[in-house]
């Protein structure tokens, strides 16, 4: 459903990205980092400086790993870590538990971040998964938005609820996400919804609320990231597979599956474009 773009993170909840952390996790393989990536700015919160307790040694450390970076802290509750190259410089993003960091952690972000080091995605995975209540505890959960301007999500969840999941979604919510700040460059990927198992809530890109949109293909994104709750990703130790042959069977049943793929792919670059 999407078209890649590269991108490196590190995500705390395992079935928001292919990027992921388990319980006893790691970070992926640098092959893995290709990521096709919907920005979440409904929990992306950026802080206006760097904490109090911020290291000063944090932004020499990232430059002589990377060259020219520009640092933000953020409370972000899934993306503790990310990178994207822009402008001739890297702009890393970092969780505020990185802050009062040691110093072989921080050494791990930098190797990671330059070349996707092995043995330091262990190192930053053992901190995170130390971190994890300041982490959950870091941003509120927000108000649910289903009702839209073009499509009511609250209807086509109990709908597909009635016809296909009967009785197992009791406290699931679903949303529409929020829109990221316009960044003026064409969109390269986009996600068109989520389901995070933490928080039990369903997210649908708030591109798809317009008009053009048909309400099947709506209801086919909902339908798969309800899947999700049901069909839970395999983690093993090398990987994590989010979409197994059950998820894809399930999916593949679904009574309008051609006709949504076949939409999706003509109206890809409008998509995009929106």
């Amino acid at each position: 459903m999407v078209t890649p773009v590269a991108k490196r993170r590190v995500m705390i909840d395992p079935r928001q990205m292919a990027i992921d952390f388990t319980a006893a996790s790691r970070l992926p393989e640098p092959s893995e980092a290709i990521e096709a990536a919907y920005e979440e700015p409904d929990v992306l919160v950026v802080l206006p400086a760097a904490p109090a307790e911020a290291d000063a040694r944090i932004p020499a450390l990232l430059t002589a790993r990377l060259g020219a970076c520009e640092l933000v802290w953020t409370d972000n509750r899934r993306t503790v870590l990310s990178s994207l190259r822009q402008q001739g410089k890297t702009v890393v993003r970092l969780h505020r538990i990185f802050a009062h960091a040691p110093d072989d952690t921080l050494e791990a972000v930098g190797r990671y971040l330059a070349s996707g080091d092995r043995r330091a995605s262990w190192a930053i995975s053992r901190f995170v998964d130390a971190h994890r209540e300041s982490i959950s505890a870091a941003s509120p959960p927000r108000t649910l938005e289903a009702r839209g301007a073009a499509h009511d999500l609250g209807s086509m969840f109990g709908e597909l609820e009635r016809e296909h999941f009967e009785g197992q979604f009791a406290g699931v919510g679903i949303t529409w996400g929020r829109r990221g700040p316009v960044s003026g460059r064409r969109r390269r990927s986009i996600r068109l919804g989520t389901y995070s198992h933490d928080e039990r809530v369903i997210r649908v890109h708030p591109t798809l609320d317009q008009a053009w949109v048909p309400r099947f293909f709506v209801r086919f994104i909902v339908f798969h990231e309800m899947l999700h709750h049901v069909e839970p990703p395999k983690v093993t130790e090398r990987r994590t597979e989010f979409h197994t042959p059950a998820f894809r069977a399930r999916e593949q049943a679904y009574g309008e599956y051609d006709r949504a793929i076949a939409w999706e792919r003509a109206n890809l670059g409008r998509l995009l474009r929106a």
